[in-house]
């Protein structure tokens, strides 16, 4: 969905050595919360047989 609305928001990244992002937390500036967190380490093979 295309949309001109502007939302500002802090971030917080983590990563694990070796293995990229683990967790992601969002905090707009409206009180909205938003996470996005690893929950399974799998190999580009697995991946490409859930595509």
């Amino acid at each position: 969905m295309n949309s001109t609305e502007k939302f500002e928001y802090t971030q917080y990244s983590y990563y694990i050595k070796g293995i990229g992002l683990a967790k992601m937390e969002k905090e707009y500036s409206d009180g909205k919360k938003e996470t996005l967190e690893l929950t399974e380490i799998m190999t580009i093979d697995e991946w490409n047989k859930r595509q």
